[in-house]
């Protein structure tokens, strides 16, 4: 559905058969991109909502896709990171990844950041791609899985990475909240925050949910957590806003 926001009242409203929609929306001028769970990208035209293209994708697509003006990227369940045609839904590039045996069902979305494309993945690392080759640009192991079992060792990147001007933020499950530089990757700071959801900046704070449901608020520039709020402890938070 579409609804406007200043009256309430709904502009369009479409069901699409046989596409079981797993992702939240890419917005651009004038389309918008979901991820399903039958592996496919779908492009709808904003105005009107009716189905342009369908096209395929190596799995489930449960990250919400980023669109540019040339092309649509989505992440797969599976480890796999896809670039699509904007206009025509033909492949363009794909990254594979292997993943640890035991994930978390849930997943940071791809950042654009000018030419490049950032992603996070659940072996607890963060990649940075040239959007339009692929090309992988550097790697950054956010946190290191450890512990014997599967269940220990897991450290997906699920929260979605943020970047203002030169530093990007981002965090893991069972590992760490860092701030690092875009450009030379060298580690600022790093907090002992743990959290498979995403995190919000304001001016000079960092606040997240951790995966106990705490809420945590971190000073952006050194990294000190300032504060930690108990009370709503195992209540399965959403992202602070």
């Amino acid at each position: 559905s579409a609804i406007n926001l200043t009256t309430g009242k709904k502009v369009w409203k479409q069901r699409y058969e046989n596409l079981p929609f797993t992702s939240n929306l890419a917005v651009t001028a004038h389309e918008l991109y979901l991820g399903t769970d039958n592996a496919e990208i779908v492009k709808l035209d904003k105005v009107t909502g009716q189905l342009i293209w369908t096209k395929p994708v190596p799995s489930t697509v449960i990250a919400a896709p980023k669109a540019n003006g040339d092309n649509v990227f989505a992440k797969t369940i599976n480890g796999e990171l896809t670039a699509l045609n904007a206009q025509t839904g033909a492949p363009v590039w794909n990254y594979q990844q292997t993943l640890p045996s035991l994930i978390i069902k849930d997943t940071s979305d791809p950042v654009i950041n000018g030419s490049t494309l950032l992603t996070g993945f659940s072996n607890g690392t963060l990649m940075a791609f040239e959007k339009a080759s692929g090309n992988v640009l550097w790697t950054k192991q956010i946190s290191l899985p450890e512990g014997k079992t599967d269940a220990e060792r897991m450290a997906d990147v699920s929260a979605t990475p943020k970047v203002v001007d030169n530093t990007v933020y981002a965090a893991s499950y069972q590992g760490k909240l860092i701030a690092f530089d875009f450009q030379t990757q060298d580690t600022v700071w790093s907090a002992d925050v743990s959290t498979y959801n995403d995190f919000t900046l304001s001016d000079n704070t960092i606040f997240a949910g951790d995966n106990n449901g705490n809420v945590i608020a971190i000073e952006r520039a050194t990294g000190t957590i300032l504060w930690k709020q108990t009370a709503l402890l195992y209540r399965h938070l959403t992202a602070p806003t």
